[in-house]
């Protein structure tokens, strides 16, 4: 960062890609626009036309989204379910993990990974959200699977141009993995994993208190040249190019050009 080519080209690539993420999330907030209001159990949501899956929006006012053909076509347990996994979704943080995931993503925009894997933190969020739903709702992983699937058949079958992710075969392995986790699932502890949170955290705030004890001080490098004499009386040389050439230091000795006090290097 001390080469201003670097640096300003850094802080410009910094704001490209932060342009880029901005215009995709204010785009998503133009088509809530055009979405409808409504109601089900109780809760507002957004109904779309468009051929998606439903999903979840906004860190403040969160909202969520869900397709008018899953309405038509889903029955009361399988709205439930549906709105339950979006809930999820938000008392669980995954939409601030998504939000401090996209300013790393801005922050280190060089590591390259952090773009990469989104897809495999996606994939990640919503494994975690699948299990949690299926213990919250009180179902077996069975009807929540076969719910799933049911939303893919209700997509496809009304159009074949859809933005839901499983068509094609990349998507279909994507998709059936997901399903064979489900199948997989197994009931877990409240406690244990909140102990496991505690446990976890606890040895990163140890870690990060030995490395903050253990670590040099901070100092700032200073080129300037501070002399005291016999008598206390203190000299400063200014760093200038002409200080470099008159001063040589080595390992035990100082060597002053004498001339340098009729330069006015002295204050």
């Amino acid at each position: 960062m001390s080469y201003w080519p670097i640096r300003y080209g850094y802080l410009i690539s910094m704001f490209i890609c932060a342009g880029v993420i901005i215009y995709r999330r204010r785009k998503i907030q133009g088509l809530l626009q055009t979405m409808k209001n409504d109601y089900i159990f109780g809760q507002k949501i957004l109904t779309s036309e468009m051929m998606t899956t439903p999903f979840v929006t906004g860190l403040f006012y969160t909202k969520i989204v869900i397709p008018k053909v899953i309405l038509d076509n889903f029955e009361t347990e399988e709205l439930k379910m549906v709105l339950l996994h979006e809930n999820t979704h938000i008392r669980l943080g995954h939409l601030w993990c998504y939000f401090l995931w996209d300013v790393l993503r801005i922050l280190l925009w060089p590591n390259f990974f952090l773009t990469t894997c989104m897809k495999d933190f996606r994939e990640d969020m919503e494994d975690i959200c699948d299990k949690v739903t299926i213990q919250w709702s009180g179902k077996d992983a069975y009807e929540y699977g076969k719910m799933l699937i049911k939303s893919i058949k209700v997509l496809q079958k009304t159009t074949f141009e859809t933005m839901a992710t499983f068509v094609g075969e990349k998507n279909y392995i994507d998709m059936k993995q997901r399903v064979m986790k489900i199948a997989g699932y197994r009931p877990y502890n409240k406690w244990w994993i909140c102990s496991l949170c505690v446990c976890s955290l606890s040895v990163l705030v140890g870690i990060f208190f030995c490395i903050k004890e253990n670590s040099l001080p901070r100092y700032k490098e200073l080129y300037d040249m501070v002399l005291i004499d016999d008598m206390g009386k203190t000299t400063i040389l200014e760093n200038s190019r002409i200080l470099r050439k008159a001063i040589s230091v080595d390992e035990e000795k100082v060597f002053m050009w004498q001339g340098l006090r009729k330069m006015g290097q002295i204050v």
